[in-house]
């Protein structure tokens, strides 16, 4: 093979399951007002995890030109494997490049930049995921585990700050300083750790444990009182038991069942404020007992304005980012926000990434192994977040893409051996001792 600077390419490897690891830990802080480095002009908050994801890339990508530049093969394969992966990566190349398009007809250039460079890293942290996440079963086990873990801790923070600190109606995100009432971005966070960790209890080897992780979550999700989400995590739970058709169905129904319960007593027994979340509750019973609950009426009428923007350009689409600007609101709709900006054409595109990668995680292979849970997992979150699109616009956050890279990842990963990332896998095709 000649001569080959070995230990460059080793240190690439070893430094991807640690970095993977150090962004299932910061991962929580996705969901919070914290830690995170703000660009004003372009009105762009970083989080911290987003930078242990760029180290991750640059890792990778570094490690794969140096392993190219050598004729060292490194174990990861830059090109899709298989049909589906050409697809998506086709697909999220046709999604960017569409947005390329509609930018050119923007009104104005701040928050349309912000939302090209927002989908296009998002775009390439699917490709990146795909690439360099481990394919080891047990890691995705790890790494999960890890992601929960944290979570709870930091929704347990959460709910002690806004219950008995500041003595709020509902959840918050704000992890230091001023409350806020802004609750969507850790609404639709706690949507699918919440999920997977109902589906954990049953395989965990330590069950209390378990169900103590996601007593926490059920809280936090009660108390943030967001339907959307409430609706979401109901849909994914339906959407597994229809893909199992019932089997194990006591063993995930009774974990979730009881922590909400469990979570409901605890907050209306022990905080000492007016809690939002049971009128909330009966609106999805009732909706004429609570009056004032009236953002779905608000949410229809504007889905009838930006209708009304849409039939102005209908398969192109008005431009990037104009909707809101002509009905001066967001849609909190990310389907009609997507038609109206980017046309048929742009909705047709989003819609082919979102059935090729939920046809990969809802029709892959079952699993019937202890790592189940994560499977189960996968599937009950892509189609939550399918649900939650319908209320509010998350498609150009980076964890949205990141989660689909992260379930796909997964869906591939059933029923495979460990992964050939694996430290020893390439110190061997090195001829390394």
């Amino acid at each position: 093979m000649g001569s080959v600077s070995k230990g460059s390419l080793l240190a690439g490897d070893r430094l991807l399951k640690p970095l993977w690891l150090a962004f299932a830990l910061t991962c929580p802080l996705f969901a919070v007002e914290f830690l995170r480095f703000n660009n004003e002009t372009l009105r762009i908050h970083v989080a911290l995890p987003m930078v242990v994801l760029a180290l991750i890339l640059a890792v990778g990508c570094a490690t794969l030109v140096a392993g190219a530049l050598r004729g060292v093969d490194t174990g990861w394969r830059p090109a899709p494997e298989t049909r589906w992966e050409w697809q998506l990566l086709a697909a999220l190349s046709c999604f960017v490049a569409w947005h390329v398009v509609a930018w050119a007809r923007a009104e104005a250039w701040v928050l349309p930049t912000r939302e090209i460079l927002k989908v296009a890293f998002g775009s390439f942290s699917v490709w990146g995921v795909l690439t360099f996440f481990p394919r080891d079963r047990r890691f995705h086990e790890q790494f999960w585990r890890i992601v929960l873990w944290t979570s709870a801790l930091l929704v347990a923070v959460l709910v002690a700050e806004y219950a008995f600190v500041f003595r709020y109606p509902f959840l918050g995100n704000e992890l230091a300083g001023v409350p806020n009432t802004y609750s969507i971005q850790l609404a639709w966070y706690l949507t699918p750790v919440m999920l997977h960790a109902a589906f954990y209890v049953s395989e965990a080897h330590r069950k209390w444990v378990a169900f103590l992780i996601l007593f926490v979550f059920a809280t936090g999700w009660l108390y943030i009182g967001s339907r959307a989400a409430w609706l979401a995590v109901g849909t994914g739970l339906l959407a597994v038991a229809l893909r199992t058709r019932g089997r194990k169905l006591v063993s995930y129904a009774w974990p979730i069942g009881a922590a909400v319960t469990a979570g409901a007593v605890f907050l209306l027994a022990f905080v000492p404020a007016q809690l939002a979340f049971p009128r909330r509750a009966l609106f999805l019973v009732s909706p004429g007992s609570v009056p004032e609950l009236h953002t779905y009426e608000i949410r229809y009428g504007l889905a009838e304005a930006t209708w009304g923007c849409f039939k102005a350009s209908p398969l192109t689409g008005i431009g990037l980012g104009n909707t809101d600007r002509c009905i001066q609101f967001s849609t909190h709709n990310d389907y009609i926000a997507i038609l109206s900006d980017l046309g048929i054409v742009g909705l047709s595109i989003f819609l082919t990434v979102l059935i090729i990668v939920g046809t990969k995680v809802l029709l892959g292979s079952q699993d019937e192994s202890p790592s189940a849970w994560i499977s189960h997992g996968s599937r009950a979150s892509i189609t939550a977040i399918a649900v939650i699109l319908l209320f509010h616009n998350i498609y150009t956050a980076t964890f949205f893409w990141l989660l689909l890279g992260l379930f796909c990842a997964e869906a591939r990963s059933r029923g495979k051996a460990p992964a050939i990332t694996d430290t020893a896998c390439a110190v061997q095709r090195l001829g390394l001792p």
